[in-house]
């Protein structure tokens, strides 16, 4: 007897998804693997993971007890993520600083993120099919790959992680209430926080899933309700529902304060003036469509997305009634497609902490910001196509519909992972896909200084100034190539240049007073590496130098004390044991 096409399909359907969900999970691992494996043979990039791994000694020095007080204590890089600095910790303690092993972490975590979103849902909705190709679609989707690529986005992955492990554990509280499992998600929740704040947004999306697919406002008199709206409003459920998960919003408080200080001590929140609240609200209806419109068609993705200036009033105006139209469309089909309100609120809810409306940095958006918030696109697609392929009677097709999206998706991304083998594909990247990226200028420039293009280097300094004139830091490096060709007069007006700006800017009065050192001139040297050591005593080089300018100068015993420091604070300094041999002191001691 032959079989039929629909059955074939569900055979296919039993064998890997409806029983234990294990050979389903297979196929999952199998995807992730296919897609990033190139990336166990990247470099690091001389982009964050500086700060992150390769220039951060806390880190480098893998898990002690003094790394493990710095974790909970410190703020660096803008954030208070001690669970982040534990897993680069974990990762230098188990491979040191071969980038191989690093970026397998990141493999692991985003290969466990992805079964446990499948296992969630499964619980949740008990559709595995659909479950399954969320799952897929979040596994090879390229907005992802910055997320997985990037070993100093780990952060991503994390909150993640722990945003999967608090909703499991919320299911299985609702399931059968107590205050043991409340515990539970409670606990997951606050290390989830100790990850990324972005997880802030999690209660909320938890009220949502109170609606969809948890139904625990099924009491609610449905007979009565078209919508969502009518339905909360007729629930007897809606306001204990809401009182519980105060607990969780009143933990967000201080994570956001928190962060709001770290930003402003990183300097990474800009002035008032460069980002007026009209440029944000522009920026953050237009940042939804625009991650919308990525998450269907992928192409052309970068590291870094300039600011685009004052966007004309058209690309707002019709950014929110898009938004509106889409936000009344979700409500009004709440009670037939209960799906979509789920779907479409996770979305806009995630986004809301790096969706502009708090400008962070000079970037307009990001690809790992996606990360968490496209799954609600993922679920409108998958319970949504599903739908719209039963309706229109072409139920054979949604399996073939599925495995050419997964199959499209994934090729693309395999694209895009390989333009992460290092520093100079992802900008070269960069500037291919954007237009007017200063950034991608500038670091490119270091790029090829780095490999002694210096020629080239200060062609690409040139054009980040030429698009935005007061970058201080492409100054300095234009700076810097143009003293390496032997125009010493010409780096030094930029390192002038750079402070008459921003008398404050380090890097121009370091790069100065290094060159004031080689040109003899030790008197103006020595009053710069003075400013200098009032703000960093701590910095080797810095003593070494001002070490070599006291000796030169004449004046030997503070010399010495300088040279000492500095083989203090790095023993492992050469120039300073050369510096203290020719003062007499053998051994360099």
């Amino acid at each position: 007897m032959v079989l039929r096409i629909t059955e074939i399909e569900m055979g296919i359907r039993d064998a890997f998804i409806k029983k234990s969900g294990l050979p389903a999970c297979c196929l999952l691992i199998i995807l992730c693997i296919s897609v990033y494996y190139p990336i166990l043979h990247f470099d690091f990039l001389s982009f964050d993971e500086e700060q992150y791994v390769t220039k951060n000694p806390m880190v480098q020095a893998g898990l002690t007890w003094e790394g493990f007080q710095w974790a909970f204590t410190t703020t660096e890089a803008g954030f208070w993520q001690p669970v982040v600095w534990l897993s680069h910790m974990l990762d230098c303690e188990l491979f040191g600083m071969n980038p191989g092993g690093h970026h397998i972490s990141n493999l692991l975590l985003h290969m466990v993120n992805t079964l446990l979103l499948f296992l969630m849902l499964k619980s949740m909705t008990d559709a595995p099919a659909r479950s399954a190709f969320v799952a897929a679609l979040f596994a090879v989707h390229p907005l992802h790959v910055e997320s997985v690529a990037w070993v100093a986005d780990r952060k991503d992955l994390l909150c993640a992680l722990f945003w999967f492990l608090t909703m499991s554990a919320y299911f299985f509280y609702v399931k059968s209430p107590g205050m043991l499992r409340y515990l539970y998600v409670i606990v997951l929740f606050i290390i989830g926080l100790m990850s990324k704040p972005m997880i802030v947004t999690l209660p909320a999306v938890l009220l949502f899933l109170d609606f969809w697919p948890l139904r625990r406002l099924s009491e609610a008199p449905l007979s009565m309700g078209r919508d969502i709206v009518t339905i909360i409003k007729a629930s007897r459920n809606c306001r204990w529902l809401v009182l519980e998960k105060i607990p969780l919003f009143l933990m967000t408080l201080p994570i956001i304060l928190i962060t709001f200080l770290a930003e402003t001590q990183a300097e990474a929140l800009p002035p008032q003036a460069a980002f007026p609240l009209h440029l944000r609200l522009a920026n953050t209806l237009v940042n939804y469509v625009h991650y919308l419109g990525k998450t269907f068609y992928p192409l052309h993705l970068s590291i870094f997305y300039p600011q685009p200036g004052l966007r004309p009033l058209w690309q707002p105006f019709l950014a929110g009634l898009f938004l509106a139209g889409l936000t009344i469309l979700a409500l009004r089909m709440s009670r037939r497609y209960p799906y979509i309100v789920t779907g479409w609120f996770w979305y806009v809810i995630a986004l809301v902490p790096v969706i502009g409306l708090i400008q962070v940095g000079s970037h307009v958006m990001a690809d790992r910001y996606t990360y968490i918030p496209l799954i609600g696109i993922f679920m409108l697609v998958a319970w949504g196509g599903s739908e719209i392929l039963n309706n229109c009677g072409w139920q054979r097709m949604s399996l073939y519909v599925a495995c050419v999206m997964v199959v499209v998706l994934a090729l693309i991304a395999v694209k895009q992972v390989h333009v992460w083998q290092n520093t100079e594909t992802v900008f070269r990247q960069a500037l291919a896909a954007t237009e007017n990226n200063y950034l991608a200028h500038n670091n490119l420039g270091a790029v090829l200084m780095d490999c002694g293009k210096v020629e080239e280097a200060s062609l690409h300094y040139r054009e980040s100034l030429r698009i935005k004139p007061h970058f201080n830091l492409a100054r300095v490096n234009l700076g810097n190539a143009l003293i390496t060709m032997g125009r010493i007069d010409e780096g030094i007006l930029c390192y002038r240049t750079v402070l008459k700006n921003n008398p404050k800017d380090r890097l121009a009065m370091r790069n100065l007073a290094d060159i004031f050192l080689k040109q003899g001139n030790y008197v103006e040297s020595l009053v710069i590496y003075k400013k200098l050591y009032g703000h960093d005593p701590n910095d080797p080089g810095l003593n070494n130098n001002m070490g070599v300018a006291l000796s030169l100068s004449g004046q030997p015993a503070p010399a010495v004390f300088y040279l000492k420091r500095a083989l203090t604070l790095n023993p492992d300094n050469i120039e300073a044991k050369d510096n203290l041999r020719k003062l007499g002191y053998a051994n360099g001691q």
